[in-house]
């Protein structure tokens, strides 16, 4: 699997494979802290912190950018979800340029030099781990699930819009006609999907869900 896929502002990109896919987008994850803060919703506890760890080197400047919650049902997907901010968190703080000959071009409009200004942090982007896997809940009525799913479809759109996203679904080998449906509501709504190393697998009567 590529581990440099970009990410493109006002998009989330949807990664789907096994099991197999975790480490690569853990290291996704480290290389987008490297560059800024960035959240984590962990669908099925496939945030490893040992992993991402040894992957930035336990630069601890780079592990305390990430911020990890965790989801235990398909409702706490969409409360963690409805929660998260579409704005910018933070607040940079910088100083106008000296202005030489050589720097009056790079200097921000209508900033003097030596002046301290506030800009707006950028977005920050999000990463969600197994999406679906808090949805293949036999013990929830499938309407509701379907009817979460797709909020919590809403809300990925929402965040996405001036940041970028990546979320990942964590295929079983066989899947029921149920997970099928609840697959296909995201696929339908990712506008950039990405397979990894498997065939979508096939709807069996034996897997029956309520």
């Amino acid at each position: 699997m590529e581990k440099n896929l970009e990410l493109t502002k006002g998009h989330w990109l949807l990664v789907v494979g096994s099991q197999r896919i975790v480490p690569t987008l853990l290291t996704m994850t480290a290389r987008l802290a490297e560059k800024g803060p960035v959240r984590v919703v962990d669908g099925w506890q496939q945030y490893n912190a040992f992993l991402v760890g040894y992957f930035v080197n336990e630069r601890a400047e780079v592990l305390e950018r990430i911020k990890v919650s965790q989801a235990n049902s398909c409702h706490d997907m969409l409360s963690i979800l409805e929660s998260m901010s579409s704005e910018p968190q933070g607040i940079n703080t910088g100083r106008g340029l000296h202005q030489t000959d050589s720097t009056r071009g790079g200097l921000p409009h209508g900033e003097a030099p030596g002046r301290v200004y506030q800009r707006a942090a950028r977005p920050e982007p999000f990463v969600v781990l197994d999406l679906l896997s808090v949805f293949f809940d036999p013990f929830v009525y499938i309407d509701e699930r379907k009817r979460l799913l797709g909020e919590c479809l809403k809300q990925l759109d929402r965040l996405a819009k001036g940041s970028s996203g990546l979320v990942s679904v964590r295929l079983p080998y066989v899947l029921s006609q149920t997970e099928s449906d609840l697959l296909k509501m995201v696929t339908g709504a990712a506008k950039n999907t990405y397979r990894v190393g498997m065939a979508t697998p096939s709807p069996v009567a034996m897997r029956a869900s309520h």
